[in-house]
């Protein structure tokens, strides 16, 4: 990220603002924004300069949302779901900082710069969600519901506080002369974010009489909301009776995530005349070093069920004053969501009665994949030359990074009975003392470097005075976020089948050859059409893969699965394995049109009209994912966008709409080809079946805002965001199988802004 630091100008400056908004969700949210930029150059010759800022924030926000647990021998025709989540959010996001420049002018080409900021974000959220569970039969394929072995129902609360700060520091300089210019800089950063790890949550199980929350079969009006029986559809719900859920366990999350990074930067650029054709040559390097370390303890407790005398309260108990009354617009719960329980009077009464009941194997599967460190040091050097042949622009340029890691993490592995087979295994965590609390915790260093050559080539074609045609090369790289290459090694056998996550200290980069040819034609009044044409190559894509429990390499040819796979499967056989693999290869390409004017040559009321779209279309292939006989398209990767901006601007108002459209994308690869593993798609519908890959909903969205210079410099601002109440979430194969549905309601906000610039 380049983070540009304004500069005091010439004369000073003075701008205010202060807004408040509302969203009509969780019985309505509040928001609130407060800042300002004041600045000034002072002196006879105005050498020096000084800019500060500061802003302040809160945003409450809210979201409704299920997340239906999906049945793999569900139908086309009927989808079937074996439990739902109803889940509400609530979050209280606090937000202030500085920022700030000085600068001296040493002489009218050369000035040195202090730069910096601090900012601090306290995202702060909770969480519930009820969970009915059905025990009926399959209606399409006659079988039961994976969930009919434990049909009651669950309930589940979080809360996180999470508090995150960053400051920064940049002292630089330049010196531009007719010919040549220089730059340098250093810069310091350094982050921290407070209790971010971890999943702090409690539990309830169902203690009151027994329901029946049996999935109902959705008719064609009512796809999208999957509905189980009365457990789910109206306000007297025996789901929303306190009395009728237990307390069951708590986890809870402490610890600190902090970084520091140092960098140190110049640039040299030197003008030139080669017989007759003007040039420029620049040359730079960079040195950085990213230092991050986490240090979090995640601590489960429960266990005293079984106590003798034991007894745990019930959610009446514990109750939060949380209850909202216009729930997903009335489709589930008539309406009214709660009550609900609250984690911190959960989390009191737990550290008051029940302190000595940890339990000693979920504790250490939370803890220990949270305590890391990764340094990445990246040493940068490029040059580039620029010259122009008549209506030629031609700029070649090559860079080289070096990159060395140095990763510490620990392989984590629990043993059957307390001795560990031959070695005896000292148990953390003694009460309660059982073989299950029985692991060991090695720690392991990883220590990749490698050195990347990326070259650049770009050329400019005038065709007109005011149109162009621009072809570029350029090779790129992507590298592995450092915690993947932790060797970590995390395994949960609460599971069934157990599932273990892993590190992959080889994990390489991803490499990129970019194409990119544009067209571009100026418009006459101001305007701009783009039509562009873009392709690229990857190498070694990075994969999340997640292998199912059960598989036997034995299956499998040798070499089928990337080594760290092989290695993987081979110590933890028949466990569910989750790990980052580089993939063989991948292609993208598509097009893109571009055009905005003001349409200032209409007649009277009109000329204020202007315009601003866009539309790209993108095809992708995924060569190389595990367990897979298909190539499908990359992650994250739309096939249509569009967005359209009409605008209205005279002298005192502007107006803005924004209309924003991303077709659905792939957003995780979960299909697994049954002829590689048998079973893996019991319905037989395919990549588009319920055992499908998980798809990201197509998302349209309506924002508008407008303007009106009142006096002087105040200004009146309004804004509506999310005007349409659009849908996000996900699907699994197809539309008609809902893996999630979240509403967050439109977003209305006014405020006063106040610019002044006083010319001396």
């Amino acid at each position: 990220m380049n983070l540009r630091t304004k500069e005091a100008t010439e004369q000073p400056t003075v701008s205010l603002y202060s807004n408040g908004g509302y969203t009509n969700i969780l019985n309505g949210r509040a928001s609130y924004a407060t800042g300002g930029t004041v600045g000034k150059r002072f002196g006879v010759t105005k050498r020096f300069g000084l800019l500060g800022n500061a802003a302040y924030d809160y945003n409450g926000r809210g979201i409704d949302n299920i997340q239906p647990g999906l049945d793999p021998l569900s139908t086309f025709a009927a989808p079937f779901y074996d439990n739902n989540t109803i889940r509400e959010y609530r979050y209280y996001r606090y937000r202030y900082g500085f920022a700030g420049s000085a600068d001296y002018r040493l002489s009218e080409n050369a000035s040195i710069y202090a730069r910096g900021f601090y900012s601090d974000l306290k995202d702060w959220g909770d969480k519930w969600y009820y969970q009915p569970v059905s025990a009926a039969i399959d209606p399409v394929k006659g079988l039961p519901s994976p969930t009919a072995n434990s049909p009651s129902p669950k309930f589940y609360t979080s809360s996180k506080r999470p508090n995150a700060s960053v400051g920064t520091i940049i002292l630089g300089g330049r010196d531009v002369q007719a010919k040549q210019w220089m730059s340098y800089q250093i810069s310091a950063s350094r982050s921290y974010e407070v209790d971010s790890a971890g999943n702090p949550k409690a539990d309830f199980s169902w203690v009151g009489p027994a329901v029946s929350c049996n999935y109902a079969p959705a008719s064609q009006a009512d796809l999208y909301h999957p509905h189980f029986g009365t457990c789910d559809t109206t306000g007297n719900s025996p789901l929303l009776n306190s009395a009728n859920w237990i307390y069951k366990d708590i986890t809870i999350s402490k610890g600190l995530n902090a970084q520091l990074n140092l960098t140190a930067q110049a640039s040299y650029a030197r003008n030139y005349n080669s017989n007759g054709h003007f040039g420029n040559f620049e040359m730079g390097f960079k040195f950085s070093n990213g230092h991050q370390n986490q240090d979090s303890t995640e601590t489960v407790y429960d266990g005293w069920s079984t106590k003798a005398g034991s007894s745990t309260p019930l959610m009446s108990a514990l109750q939060s004053n949380f209850h909202n009354t216009d729930y997903f617009s009335g489709n589930y719960f008539g309406g009214n969501f709660g009550p609900v329980s609250d984690f911190n009077l959960v989390q009191a009464y737990t550290l008051q009665n029940f302190a000595g009941f940890v339990d000693g194997q979920k504790t250490a599967a939370d803890i220990y994949p949270n305590l890391f460190h990764t340094i990445e040091r990246i040493t940068s050097g490029y040059a580039m030359n620029t010259i122009d042949f008549g209506k030629l622009h031609i700029q070649t340029g090559l860079r080289f990074e070096a990159t060395q890691m140095d990763t510490f993490g620990y392989n984590l592995t629990f043993y059957s009975d307390p001795k560990g087979g031959a070695a005896s295994v000292p148990c953390a965590f003694p009460l309660p003392l059982t073989p299950k609390d029985c692991y060991s915790a090695v720690g392991v260093n990883n220590n990749p470097s490698y050195l990347d050559v990326l070259p650049s080539v770009q050329m400019r074609y005038a065709l007109t005075p005011n149109s162009a045609l621009r072809a570029v090369y350029a090779r790129g790289v992507a590298r592995p976020d450092p915690y993947q290459l932790v060797p970590y090694v995390s395994e949960d056998q609460t599971a069934s089948p157990v599932t273990v996550g892993v590190g992959n200290p080889n994990l390489k980069p991803e490499h990129a050859n970019n194409y990119d040819l544009l067209y571009e034609d100026y418009l006459n009044p101001l305007g701009l059409v783009q039509a562009g044409f873009f392709f690229k190559q990857l190498n070694a894509p990075q994969i999340e893969t997640v292998l199912p429990g059960g598989l036997s390499l034995s299956n499998f040819p040798a070499g089928y699965f990337p080594a760290a796979l092989q290695t993987v499967l081979a110590q933890y056989p028949g466990d569910s394995i989750t790990q980052f693999v580089n993939g063989q290869n991948a292609w993208l390409y598509g097009f893109e049109l571009s055009y905005q004017q003001h349409l200032d040559y209409l007649p009277g009321l009109l000329r204020g009209l202007g315009i601003s779209a866009n539309y790209s279309y993108t095809a992708s292939r995924e060569k190389g994912v595990p367990l897979r006989t298909d190539h499908p398209t990359l992650i994250d990767q739309s096939p249509n966008t569009w967005n359209l901006s009409p605008t209205y601007d005279t002298k005192r108002l502007s107006v803005r709409a924004g209309l924003a459209y991303n077709q659905a994308s792939l957003f995780s690869y979960n299909y697994t080809s049954p002829s590689l593993v048998s079973g893996s798609d019991p319905s037989g519908l395919g990549p588009k079946g319920p055992s499908g890959d998980v798809y990201t909903l197509t998302h349209y969205q309506v924002d508008a805002q407008a303007s009106y210079r009142f006096y002087k410099g105040f200004s009146a601002v309004v804004s509506g965001l999310n005007l349409n109440n659009e849908v996000f979430g996900y699907y699994t194969g197809s539309t008609q199988f809902v893996n999630q549905r979240e509403f967050y309601k439109p977003t209305y906000t006014g405020g006063i802004r106040y610019n002044f610039v006083r010319h001396e």
